[in-house]
């Protein structure tokens, strides 16, 4: 892939010194309340912590329903994770480990905000671009990301469009 800008590299790093992100790290990390990442464990959508740790699929996955949540139903989202990583115990069916999709995320939505675009057509050449060097582990995979990664970015720029609109309406009745 293009050279990418890591954005989970960090997380990583601190996840081999810690051995592993606890409950309460990983609420501190994503900003949400522990009932909801333990209510995805139980649904199956992100893998349950081993000894008390999550691991870095877990911890990434949580990072990417929190960035789609205000766009996407909960059940679309780990419908759409699974279509692009298969089961989410099973790493052998992974289009592209969770980190790696994560950072994939951060670097489309940091590129289309300093465009500020909006069009399909451009958010699929950002896509395109970052993607450029992927090497498919099994046949189907790239398609797999490049499909998954364009209703990821949709969603995203959904989000900033309604915070905006959100934003507007609040300094529109404030008058």
């Amino acid at each position: 892939m293009k050279n990418v800008k890591k954005a989970f590299e960090p997380i990583q790093t601190a996840m081999k010194i810690t051995g592993g992100f606890t409950l309460s790290q990983l609420t501190e990390l994503s900003g949400l309340e522990a009932t909801t990442i333990q209510n995805w464990v139980k649904r199956g959508w992100i893998e349950a912590p081993v000894n008390r740790r999550y691991g870095e699929a877990s911890t990434a996955r949580v990072l990417i329903i929190n960035m789609l949540k205000g766009a996407m139903q909960l059940s679309d989202i780990a419908s759409l994770m699974s279509y692009i990583n298969g089961k989410v115990d099973d790493r052998g069916d992974d289009a592209i480990p969770d980190g790696e999709l994560y950072s994939l995320m951060c670097a489309i939505t940091e590129r289309l905000d300093a465009k500020n675009s909006l069009s399909n057509d451009e958010i699929l050449a950002e896509i395109d671009d970052e993607i450029k060097d992927y090497k498919e582990p099994f046949h189907g995979g790239k398609e797999k990301l490049r499909n998954g990664l364009s209703v990821m970015m949709l969603a995203y720029i959904s989000t900033k469009l309604r915070n905006e609109a959100d934003r507007l309406l609040k300094e529109f009745l404030q008058k």
